[in-house]
């Protein structure tokens, strides 16, 4: 019988949290930031979750920073809905400190990882190739969406309903 963790009135069992770690091996063993500035390990930080959304983005990117009031809405509903959403801010920007004051002033209370290999490899592994771009992974790191910016530009916050099968308005 396989162990079941309860968090409220969900479960997980252990091997789902291993395979969203393990579908997520980029990523995996490295630190992400919070908007403070604070390293977290990865492993630390999406313990709990289950979705993830992947937003690449720049600083210098003027889509980017358009889309962005409609990411920070969609972000906090799901906070009020207790959905375990995450969001990474996966950065396209050369300059480390552009990005982390880009960061730090204009997002929400997400994570984010340095610019570098990282981001690289992840643009590379989902086929990133415009700027805003969000991609929405379940708990197993299945994609559930990769056209996360046209969904919530069309549908604002009703997007919940699309993603995340367990929300009730």
């Amino acid at each position: 019988m396989e162990t079941r963790i309860t968090r409220g009135w969900r479960q997980y069992t252990v091997n789902s949290i291993r395979k969203f770690v393990k579908s997520m091996e980029l990523l995996r063993g490295n630190a992400l930031f919070n908007y403070k500035q604070e390293l977290v390990m990865v492993n630390d930080a999406l313990r709990e979750i289950r979705y993830l959304g992947l937003y690449f983005t720049a600083a210098w990117c003027p889509p980017c920073q358009i889309f962005l009031p409609l990411l920070k809405s969609v972000y906090e509903r799901t906070r009020e809905a207790e959905l375990k959403f995450e969001i990474i801010y996966i950065p396209s920007d050369y300059d480390e400190d552009n990005m982390l004051e880009c960061f730090t002033t204009k997002h929400g209370p997400w994570y984010a990882i340095p610019a570098g290999r990282v981001a690289e490899a992840l643009r590379k592994k989902y086929h990133v190739i415009s700027l805003p771009t969000l991609i929405i992974l379940d708990k197993n790191g299945q994609v559930m969406t990769k056209n996360g910016r046209i969904e919530i530009e069309e549908h604002s916050d009703k997007v919940l309903s699309l993603w995340f099968p367990e929300f009730v308005e």
